[in-house]
């Protein structure tokens, strides 16, 4: 298959796992002999990236996560190009789709990039196109814009996004995404649970030490919501004659000085090292070396794949109940499940520190467990014969490309004008707002008398009548204040007012006409 992959972003720029596997899943098929192209963004980092020729690092990606961080009409324009619609990303998406003869499209995360456009410009091409879903990007995209944006997208107005395939990591990351009132297809049918994998450890592992010391490791970003407080503090609760025989190993990055100093505080300085961020690879060669994964992340998380990394690594998993790993990794059989508190996580620390031999055993049960289904290997044959099934062409010819082009691009200074005029609205700039949604409609109408038919234009026309009403009646009413107040003001310096327009019948029935208008 001719395979073009979009991600936001590609390794080496990454944040965590949704970027790693999905390389993990293009070297995968590309090690099948499939021709993958990979479009994502370019590096926010200053190194120089050497890359292939089939990795094409064209898009613009917008960092949201610094666009919530101020609330100004520049940041909303910023959400809006990153959740909605980026023209000059799609257009090179169109372009690329054009160019080449693809079988497929493969999107990964899309955050950034102009999600729904893309999703929407996808469907409304017929193009053959799947979802791998290792979050909850569906409902964080239509979630965080207002309901006039999302009606400029027909699919996403709907609050369904319908690819061929939507491949999901858990059931628990479904469930969250259909609690958001979101489609993303229907489970066993075009939607479909593909869960995380593991790849085989290095034959050069680590060996553990002698020492007889029971050794815990905790890998990822060093934060509230991965558990790193947590673990502690459960640990600062053990008892100090516990602590002197174990040792726990922090292989992450974060605000080390800080940790520190806590664990210092929790007085579990002399059991606990921060060793920061290692290569993947170098993660791997060490975790044989650990007799238990501490992992008691947040209760939302849609999968965690260092669970199964550690469990084809021969180290007994520890996780909070509930998470994706858990629909994989079974309380008691190939996991100890916890509750996500400081005693809970206390409790499995002394569990595996009292009883080496029933949590080796269970260690052992999960290495047999992951290498018998949950390998790379094992899910990309998955996710191979997923695509294959729907790979019915994703081409589009010039002529096509350059309307769908044109349509998104009007979208676009739509939606902007949406923003920004609502935005200064919100700030009282009444005025400007009234004037900036004028000059919109007046466009719009121009636009609909050229293409009548567009289904944007009725769309747009929609959203745009929405917004007007309530803020030209509220500017209404605050020139009729002002009126007041001057008409008050005449009176009393003893200055004798014209009768006003509104004072005849027929200028009331013109105001009044005026108003609805």
């Amino acid at each position: 298959m001719r395979i073009l992959v979009v991600s936001n972003l590609y390794p080496p720029n990454v944040l965590g796992g949704y970027e790693v596997g999905c390389a993990d899943v293009v070297a995968a098929l590309r090690a099948r002999g499939h021709d993958v192209t990979v479009l994502t963004s370019r590096s926010r980092h200053d190194f120089t990236v050497d890359d292939p020729p089939w990795i094409k690092r064209e898009l613009t990606l917008w960092d949201l996560f610094q666009t919530e961080r101020f609330g100004n009409a520049f940041a909303s324009v910023n959400a809006f190009q990153g959740k909605a619609l980026d023209p000059d990303n799609l257009s090179i998406l169109l372009h690329e789709l054009a160019d080449g003869a693809y079988d497929v499209v493969y999107c990964f995360n899309l955050l950034g990039l102009g999600a729904l456009a893309i999703c929407d410009t996808l469907t409304r091409l017929g193009a053959a196109w799947a979802w791998h879903i290792m979050d909850s990007i569906p409902t964080q995209v239509v979630g965080g814009l207002r309901p006039e944006i999302v009606a400029l997208f027909e699919t996403a107005s709907r609050r369904a996004f319908l690819p061929g395939r939507s491949f999901v990591m858990s059931n628990r990351l479904l469930r969250e995404i259909e609690a958001g009132n979101v489609s993303v297809g229907r489970l066993g049918d075009t939607c479909t649970i593909v869960p995380g994998w593991a790849k085989q450890p290095p034959a050069a592992a680590a060996e553990p030490p002698r020492d007889g010391k029971v050794r815990f490791v905790s890998v990822g970003v060093l934060g509230r919501e991965k558990g790193t407080d947590l673990t502690i503090a459960a640990l600062g609760a053990l008892p100090a004659g516990l602590r002197d025989r174990i040792e726990v190993d922090f292989l992450g990055r974060g605000d080390l000085p800080s940790y520190q100093r806590k664990a210092t505080q929790a007085g579990v300085a002399g059991c606990v090292r921060f060793h920061g961020q290692l290569p993947h690879a170098e993660v791997m060669r060490r975790l044989p070396s650990y007799d238990a994964l501490l992992f008691p992340t947040w209760a939302r998380e849609p999968f965690g794949f260092v669970a199964l990394e550690a469990a084809i690594s021969g180290v007994l998993p520890i996780i909070t109940r509930g998470i994706g790993a858990a629909e994989v990794l079974r309380d008691g059989e190939h996991a100890i499940h916890i509750e996500r508190s400081e005693a809970s996580l206390a409790a499995a620390v002394i569990q595996v520190v009292q009883n080496r031999s029933r949590c080796a055993a269970l260690a052992g049960n999960a290495k047999r467990h992951v290498t018998a289904g949950y390998t790379l290997d094992a899910i990309v044959d998955q996710i191979e014969a997923e695509l294959a099934s729907i790979a019915t062409g994703a081409s589009v010819d010039a002529r096509t490309a350059a309307r769908f082009d044109t349509i998104n691009r009007f979208k676009y200074r739509i939606g902007r004008e949406l923003v920004t005029s609502t935005g200064l609205a919100r700030q009282g700039h009444l005025q400007e707002a009234s004037m900036a949604i004028s000059e919109s409609y007046t466009e719009l109408k121009r636009a609909g008398r050229a293409a009548s038919k567009s289904p944007v234009v009725k769309f747009a026309r929609s959203a745009l009548m929405k917004l007007l009403r309530p803020y030209f009646e509220r500017l209404l009413l605050e020139m009729e204040a002002q009126r007041d107040e001057v008409v008050s003001l005449r009176q009393q310096v003893g200055v004798k007012t014209a009768s006003t327009p509104a004072e005849t019948p027929e200028r009331e029935a013109e105001t009044s006409h005026t108003a609805q208008r």
